[in-house]
């Protein structure tokens, strides 16, 4: 049922270059050959562009090996050639930075995959939102203007469903009380007064002292270090 709803149709697949991404695409080139084209949402870094990536972030992954095994380099090569294209997505930024030819494609896609999160613990809470709450809603809004209707697929974080214990079922009506944009709002906006919040002399008396009660043994560097 799966292979043929993908026979011929266009996919976009967001997150490639994250450990689930990666894992969408090797399944659908090796499981479903008749698939016509994956698009690959990939944005240029400081260091690379966007090809560039493809082949050293996507290509290289251990994840194609059982797919590179069965086929050998050459024929891999091929075929990721005929199946694969990149396109240029920054989730981070409004209108998605597309370029008129990324319109193009983006309005070409039959199905759309948004894997794309951020799900490390540590990273800054205004970083989490520009991709996980902003992220995904640019993308709709920019599938929106392309005019293009293709089945959005949307993938939770892993951790989406919080303290929740059992089975939580994604189902209507899904109001978790809470107002996305509001919340996406002032966490775009914290890090700001955080930081210099705790800069202040008073805070960083405190924190040097938390430090060395619990480093303190270690010795003044070892406290150094975990400040």
């Amino acid at each position: 049922m799966i292979a043929e709803a993908f026979k011929g149709k266009t996919v976009l697949v967001t997150g490639s270059t994250g450990f689930l991404g990666k894992s969408i695409v090797e399944k659908c080139l090796r499981s479903i050959p008749e698939v016509g084209r994956i698009n690959l949402a990939i944005r240029s870094s400081a260091r690379r562009p966007a090809a560039e990536r493809l082949e050293r972030e996507v290509l290289s992954s251990p994840a194609f090996k059982r797919l590179k095994d069965e086929l050998g380099e050459a024929e891999f090569a091929k075929l990721a050639k005929s199946k694969l294209a990149v396109l240029e997505i920054d989730l981070g930024r409004d209108g998605l930075g597309l370029s008129d030819a990324s319109r193009e494609q983006l309005h070409a896609c039959d199905i759309v995959i948004h894997s794309a999160a951020a799900v490390e613990f540590d990273n800054p809470a205004d970083l989490s939102a520009q991709t996980n709450l902003l992220g995904a809603a640019r993308l709709v809004e920019a599938i929106q203007k392309s005019g293009a209707r293709p089945h959005l697929v949307h993938i939770s974080t892993a951790y989406v469903g919080g303290m929740l214990r059992g089975l939580v079922r994604e189902e209507p009506p899904l109001d978790p009380g809470l107002n996305w944009r509001h919340e996406a709002a002032v966490l775009t906006t914290l890090r700001g007064p955080v930081e210099e919040e705790s800069r202040r002399p008073e805070v960083l008396k405190k924190l040097r002292r938390e430090a060395q009660s619990r480093m303190g043994p270690a010795g003044t560097p070892a406290v150094a270090s975990d400040g």
